[in-house]
């Protein structure tokens, strides 16, 4: 056998949330190519020198220092190392009554796999893997203490997924922010998906990720509905010919803007144009309409309070007179 291999069963009377029945450390002494093995609980190992390969059901995962990988239960696993840097991993065997939900809810999820599980240099878990393994290999009876170092590690793996999620969000929001603005400068230009992701120096592929996850289309279809968009606010504001809208919009073959025009909006650039044309012109002679209505009333209005003002001073003249000379009215009643 060309490694050492010290496992420490560990004592278990903790019922809750996560527990760890063994932990042990492996060290290989040159090329290794180990034997397929199915274990009935989750397993997980931390490598912390070396290299090697971890293989799951037959697919091959390089591994290296600073990597873990998490073996699933009733899954055939092996793992491979070469002779000139032999890999060395400390790893623990872990169940309990909420081990799968905790396993989910760091991120690790429920599956055979690997992982980075050293954040850009962050040692504090290279810290806690090492005082687990020798708290297990001192007093394998001291489990609160091995398992308090079991939950820091879990949290560290927690926060460095986070981490990690953050910062492709992160990424991929700066180049989108710039793909977006590369687009609206140079739409109405010959541009396809090559030329944006040459000038982000990404590969399509992966501009084809940050657009799916920012807005849920690949980018072309960003482009073109980008390029419609424009088309359809010159077709409502301008008087240019459908045909120059295309090309200002960036289609160079009007038969495809068209077709892509009414895709979009079920009606031809045409169709669109007169329909905009005929709501403006009965909006026009409609405004005109509620115009003439309203002046007709104003003046309407005006005459009914000059007969009302008139009245009042009819009123008043008849009241004063009528005090003064108020035998004027016996002979002129209907004044």
């Amino acid at each position: 056998m060309n490694y050492n291999l010290e496992i420490y069963n560990i004592d278990n009377t903790y019922e809750y949330g996560l527990r760890i029945t063994q932990c042990g450390m492996l060290s290989a002494l040159g090329k290794v190519n180990s034997v397929p093995h199915v274990y009935d609980n989750y397993v997980l190992s931390f490598v912390t020198k070396g290299d090697g390969a971890y293989i799951i059901d037959g697919v091959i995962n390089q591994v290296k220092a600073g990597d873990a990988f998490l073996t699933a239960p009733n899954v055939i696993t092996s793992w491979t190392t070469q002779g000139n840097n032999p890999i060395q991993y400390i790893f623990m065997v872990i169940n309990g009554p909420e081990h799968l939900k905790i396993l989910s809810d760091v991120g690790l999820g429920l599956r055979s796999r690997t992982f980075k599980y050293l954040y850009k240099g962050d040692q504090s878990i290279l810290q806690y893997l090492f005082s687990l393994y020798e708290a297990g290999k001192s007093n394998p009876t001291n489990e609160y203490k091995i398992i308090g170092y079991l939950y820091l590690i879990m949290d560290c793996i927690s926060k460095n997924n986070k981490r990690e999620e953050y910062d492709i969000l992160t990424s991929q929001g700066i180049y989108f922010k710039k793909a977006v603005t590369f687009i609206s400068d140079n739409y109405s230009n010959n541009i396809n998906v090559l030329d944006i992701a040459n000038f982000l120096n990404i590969d399509r592929t992966y501009l084809y990720k940050i657009f799916k996850t920012k807005t849920g289309v690949s980018p072309i279809s960003y482009l073109n509905n980008y390029r419609l968009e424009k088309a359809k606010w010159m077709i409502m504001h301008s008087d240019f010919s459908n045909t120059d809208i295309a090309v200002a919009s960036g289609f160079y073959d009007y038969s495809h803007f068209s077709r892509a025009f009414k895709k979009r909006y079920e009606l031809s650039p045409g169709e669109f144009r007169y329909q905009i044309k005929s709501t403006h012109s009965w909006r026009t002679d409609w405004s005109k309409t509620i115009k003439t209505i309203q002046h007709r009333y104003a003046i309407i209005e005006i005459a009914r309070y000059s007969l009302r003002f008139y009245k009042s001073i009819i009123h008043f003249h008849k009241r004063t007179v009528n005090a003064i000379y108020p035998h004027v009215f016996v002979f002129f009643p209907y004044m």
